[in-house]
């Protein structure tokens, strides 16, 4: 006779797959929620050089003198992001996959260094002095992009949450977002795009950071500062709009992979927790209904009343087995 688990396994003609990584929760899980982590997204920016075509288009979207911003809304899953071109209510403008549009660093947006270099508490911008360092300036400068981050509209499933970390004004329970660097990679012209090099490696001439001005100035990211790790985060609160210096201290094409995390409440049907509804699931199904002792042990952050009354009777149960794998089969 056929197990519980290979029953279900034939029931979709399918095998169950591998769970997506995500980064670490920088804090313990606030009761009743689960640490989400989107997919990774590449945006693409051009300093003085342009990219004459991106991987979604042979003719990319050259977003320059405008008022622009990373679209960040998440709400837990893969995420949906983009670029936004607008105005500042957010309201109306452009969407603009990412892979369809770059973000532009005209010449406006070059500064000369001089022999003493930059202002004492700038040093996480790696620009050397008499060198040209290229900001993309936190306040609007005519003829300049005027680009930051912004995350409009509601997330319900969003749990208020505190990163207990003062450095970067993230130091109080809010419906945060976290915003990791990834990797950042450079090429000089189109020319050399396909040896692009990460910015992870010292040896490369160009650095990037985001960064607000003040007394000191606040660094959310430095590549100068040790390479890409954790540090290189930004806490951004859902629902806000921002902006920041872009700085570069070379010209050239990047291309820039984020992350995006946060607590949420989980969803219906996803018994592994990992905040996607897939065929990952499958087995923790299973064992939910044939050993919900061990199911409890194995995953403690996913209460069988929230992720597993797919059928809405109020309880979890056999009679979920068929709107579970048809809620499987709906997902995109």
């Amino acid at each position: 006779m056929a197990s519980t688990r290979t029953l279900a396994v034939l029931l979709l003609g399918v095998t169950a797959a591998v769970a997506c990584a995500g980064t670490e929760p920088p804090v313990p899980p606030p009761a009743g929620s689960i640490w989400a982590t989107s997919d990774l997204y590449t945006y693409y920016f051009g300093i003085i050089e342009v990219w004459p075509e991106l991987p979604g288009s042979a003719e990319p979207v050259l977003v320059d003198n405008d008022h622009a911003g990373i679209r960040i809304s998440y709400n837990g899953g893969p995420g949906d992001f983009y670029v936004y071109v607008g105005p500042f209510s957010l309201i109306g403008g452009v969407l603009y996959d990412p892979n369809t549009a770059f973000l532009y660093g005209n010449a406006s947006t070059a500064f000369d260094v001089g022999p003493g270099g930059l202002p004492a508490g700038f040093e996480f911008t790696g620009a050397e002095p008499n060198s040209t360092f290229y900001n993309l300036e936190q306040n609007q400068v005519p003829g300049m992009i005027f680009l930051g981050y912004e995350a409009p509209g509601t997330a319900p499933r969003l749990v208020e949450w505190n990163p207990g970390d003062p450095a970067k004004f993230a130091n109080f329970d809010n419906a945060w977002l976290q915003v990791d660097l990834i990797d950042m990679r450079w090429a000089p012209d189109w020319a050399s795009v396909d040896q692009m090099v990460s910015l992870n490696d010292p040896n490369v001439p160009a650095d990037f950071s985001l960064f607000q001005y003040g007394s000191p100035p606040t660094p959310y990211m430095s590549t100068f500062w040790g390479g890409i790790d954790s540090d290189d985060r930004l806490y951004f609160s859902s629902g806000g709009h921002d902006h920041f210096n872009w700085g570069f201290t070379m010209p050239g094409l990047y291309e820039m992979d984020i992350q995006v995390s946060t607590f949420v409440v989980p969803q219906v049907g996803d018994f592994n927790c990992d905040d996607r509804v897939d065929f990952a699931d499958i087995n923790p199904f299973v064992d939910a209904l044939t050993n919900p002792t061990q199911y409890a042990q194995d995953y403690p952050d996913c209460p069988l009343d929230v992720v597993g009354d797919v059928n809405e009777s109020g309880a979890f149960g056999f009679d979920d087995i068929n709107p579970f794998v048809d809620l499987l089969l709906a997902q995109p």
